[in-house]
């Protein structure tokens, strides 16, 4: 009778055992889809139209179950309550950083030590940016790998020339968003949505994967209104003598500044234009030069982006007049491109992302730039026109003439420009405890 117990017994922990392997596979059937997302994190900077998804403008609840399944996929090793990251990040040159100013910050696994990188790769949300003295500071994770990633920091004080400043990474069990935050690719690798915080670090973000982000939009011809599609905000729609336009949110009046946009164009007429500093009054792009253009509107300062007859142009509705040109796209393209107003001079350029109509990754300028296939028009000084940059700051215009073709926005960004086109540097990291 007491080996019939004892086996009695052992079949009863067994059962008890197997129930409860089935409940945590229960618990965890989101396990496999998140590994799987994780594995795709390495492929960011190559990622196309299979990235996308609708913006989701969730609470981010789940997190915490989120990143216990990652931890357990990934075996990432716990770390200590209370441990950060210190980070001196100098302005090595001459003059005051723009305030506010997004710094860009790249972090290695080899500076981080394995076990700090990992808990951050499995858990964004977890790392609180702030500063003393200051606060918590708005983070964006642009992308990552398995051996680095790249964060956007918005600091809201100007750093003075040849000096530091000092922040830290609380690394914390519970969300901080919206303090800290992703780009759409990453949110798409790790399989969770709603943690987008670009436009509270950027000067302006939109971000149009079937929706217009808070975007406003506007015609100045035609009647067709920009309109929000999987591909981006439709600008133009095939349509003849169109004019449209898109406002940001908030707009703003920082300079210098770096604009940044990813768009399609299909080919056929006429153009897309990235406008800084009208004084509210919008033109005809074709004004300035007498150009080609059909009905695409302009302000102020602005690179055209004439795929009509191939041309980028940079223009001035102060001085009615071309400031600088260069050759452009003859086909149908999907685009980079970006205009930057600096202390002493304006510039615009393009990058050829590919012939077919792909969903381009939130990539910042810089690696592009390095990439060989950018082009972009002579910079023009900026003189007494200068003064008069004061007005709405910025504006993303299409327009056809006889000839038409279908536009789309993806992205738009805009940041602070740095100190002579030079980003802060991080000089220091270390790893403590508080």
């Amino acid at each position: 009778m007491a080996s019939l117990r004892s086996f009695l017994v052992i079949g009863e922990l067994i059962m008890v055992i197997l129930s409860a392997l089935f409940i945590l596979s229960s618990n965890n059937s989101g396990v496999v889809s998140v590994n799987n997302s994780v594995t795709k994190i390495s492929n960011i900077n190559n990622s196309s139209s299979n990235t996308r998804n609708a913006q989701n403008t969730g609470t981010g609840t789940g997190t915490t179950e989120i990143t216990t399944n990652i931890n357990k996929v990934l075996n990432v090793t716990p770390i200590p309550n209370g441990t950060e990251i210190r980070l001196k990040i100098v302005n090595f040159q001459d003059s005051f950083t723009p305030s506010p100013f997004q710094v860009e910050i790249t972090l290695t696994r080899n500076e981080l030590g394995s076990v700090v990188f990992n808990h951050v790769v499995a858990d964004p949300l977890s790392a609180l940016f702030y500063e003393p003295g200051v606060g918590n500071l708005y983070a964006w994770l642009e992308n990552y790998t398995g051996n680095y990633m790249v964060w956007w920091v918005k600091l809201p004080q100007a750093i003075p020339p040849s000096s530091a400043v000092t922040i830290y990474i609380n690394l914390s069990r519970v969300n901080n968003y919206p303090f800290t935050g992703m780009s759409p690719e990453v949110e798409n690798a790790l399989g969770i949505h709603g943690y987008d915080n670009g436009g509270k670090v950027f000067l302006a973000y939109g971000y149009f994967n079937d929706t217009t982000d808070g975007w406003k939009a506007y015609n100045t011809s035609d009647q067709f209104v920009p309109q929000p599609s999987p591909d981006g905000i439709e600008m133009l729609n095939n349509q003849g003598d169109q004019g449209t336009y898109i406002l940001p949110p908030v707009n703003f009046s920082l300079m210098p500044v770096v604009i940044e946009e990813a768009w399609y164009e299909s080919s056929g007429a006429d153009a897309n234009t990235i406008n800084l500093f009208g004084n509210g009054t919008v033109i005809g792009a074709t004004g300035p030069g007498g150009t080609d253009g059909g009905g695409t509107p302009a302000t102020g300062i602005f690179a055209q982006f004439e795929y009509y007859s191939n041309q980028l142009f940079l223009k001035s509705a102060y001085t009615n007049s071309i400031l600088s040109q260069t050759s452009f796209v003859s086909s149908a393209y999907t685009l980079y491109s970006y205009m930057i107003v600096s202390p002493n001079q304006v510039t615009a350029g393009y990058y050829e992302y590919s012939p077919n109509q792909v969903w381009v990754p939130l990539t910042m300028l810089g690696s592009l730039l390095s990439s060989g296939n950018t082009s972009s028009a002579p910079g023009f000084p900026l003189n007494s026109t200068s003064a008069r940059l004061a007005g709405p700051s910025l504006m993303i215009g299409a327009g056809s003439g006889d000839s038409t073709s279908y536009q789309y926005v993806e992205w738009v960004i805009a940041r602070a420009y740095p100190p002579n086109g030079m980003m802060p540097v991080l000089e220091n990291i270390s790893i403590q405890s508080v």
